[in-house]
C-alpha cells in the first residue's frame, strides 16, 4: 500500500507512517508550524540555543522539525519584553502571566503577526490537519488508488492526474497498470464519491470547459449517520461470523465491527469490486 500527499500542482510527498518518517497529519502540521515560524520572526526576535553551544542562536526553521513547546515559549517570551518595553507600568501583570499562563500573549502575538485561528490550531493538533490541508492548500491525499480532494474542478483533476503520474513514477508501474486502474476520488465539500480511470480523467480535462462527471456518476453520500450503519451492516454481513464476536442469527447492526468505525477504505473497495449495478444502486445515498 502507498500514500502520499498529491500537491495542488501534482508535486507528491511520501506519506505512510508505517514505512517512512511522516504519515500525512505530520507532515501538515511541521509545514504549517513552520509557515508561523516565518510569520512571527517577521515581527519578533525569536530564536533558540544552537546544537553547538557556545551561545549562538539559531533560527527554530533551520531544524527538520520545530520544538513547538520551546517555540510557543520562545514566542510568548519575546512578546512579554516587546510589550513592557511599551508599556513598562505593566511589567509585573505581564511577567506574572508569562510565569502562570503564557496563552493570551501567545495569542496575542500570534494575532499580531498575521497566524490564523485555523492555522494555529492546525499546528497545536487540534481538528484534523488533513482537512486544512485539503480546505486551504489545495491539496490530496492519495492511500492505494483512493484519493481524497475537498473540491474537484479542472484544476483539481489536472493536479490529480500529476500526482497520479508521480506515484505511479515513484513506484516503477507500468503504463498498461496505470491504464487499466481505477481510482476512487471523494469530494469532502459535497460528501460524493466517484470511480474514474486515469484514462476518463485525462479525457475529461481535454474537453474545454468540461468539469469531471460527478454528476454522471453513481454517488455515495456515506458521511451521514443513516449511511454510515447501513455500511457497517454491508460489511459485516460479508464478513464471517467467526470475525463478529456475536451469534451469527443476531442482526448484523449488533454485531461488533473489529475494524472499528474507520471502514471507509475497505468500503470504496467493496464498492469498487461490485459488478451488479443493481446491488449498487439499492445502497445509493443522496443528501
Amino acid at each position: 500500500m502507498s500514500e502520499y500527499w498529491i500537491h495542488k500542482d501534482g508535486d507528491v510527498d511520501f506519506a505512510d507512517g508505517d514505512v517512512g518518517d511522516m504519515n500525512h497529519d505530520a507532515i501538515v502540521i511541521r509545514d504549517v508550524q513552520m509557515g508561523i515560524v516565518s510569520k512571527i520572526e517577521q515581527h519578533f526576535d525569536v530564536t533558540q540555543e544552537a546544537s553547538w553551544g557556545g551561545g549562538h542562536r539559531r533560527s527554530f526553521s533551520d531544524s527538520e522539525y520545530v520544538d513547538w513547546d520551546e517555540f510557543r515559549q520562545a514566542v510568548a517570551t519575546a512578546y512579554a519584553e516587546d510589550f513592557i518595553e511599551k508599556n513598562p507600568q505593566k511589567q509585573k501583570k505581564i511577567q506574572r502571566i508569562l510565569a502562570n499562563e503564557p496563552d493570551p500573549l501567545i495569542n496575542a502575538a500570534m494575532k499580531q503577526s498575521g497566524v490564523t485561528k485555523a492555522e494555529l490550531d492546525c499546528a497545536n493538533g487540534l481538528g484534523d490537519a488533513r482537512d486544512y490541508a485539503m480546505m486551504y492548500w489545495g491539496w490530496k491525499t492519495y492511500r492505494d488508488g483512493n484519493i481524497d480532494t475537498w473540491k474537484i474542478s479542472r484544476s483539481d483533476l489536472q493536479g490529480i492526474i500529476n500526482g497520479i503520474e508521480n506515484v505511479a513514477e515513484e513506484n516503477g508501474w507500468s503504463e498498461k497498470r496505470l491504464n487499466r486502474m481505477s481510482f476512487t476520488i471523494t469530494v469532502f465539500s459535497n460528501k460524493k464519491h466517484f470511480s474514474l480511470t486515469f484514462a476518463q480523467m485525462q479525457k475529461w480535462l481535454s474537453r474545454p470547459g468540461a468539469a469531471p462527471p460527478i454528476d454522471n456518476q453513481r454517488n455515495y453520500d456515506y458521511l451521514t449517520p443513516q449511511a454510515d450503519k447501513q455500511i457497517k451492516n454491508i460489511e459485516l454481513s460479508k464478513m464471517h461470523p467467526a470475525y463478529t464476536g456475536q451469534n451469527p442469527d443476531r442482526k448484523a447492526s449488533n454485531y461488533v465491527n473489529p475494524f472499528g468505525d474507520s471502514i471507509h477504505y475497505s468500503f470504496r473497495i467493496f464498492m469498487e469490486a461490485q459488478k451488479n449495478t443493481n446491488v449498487m444502486s439499492k445502497y445509493k445515498y443522496e443528501k
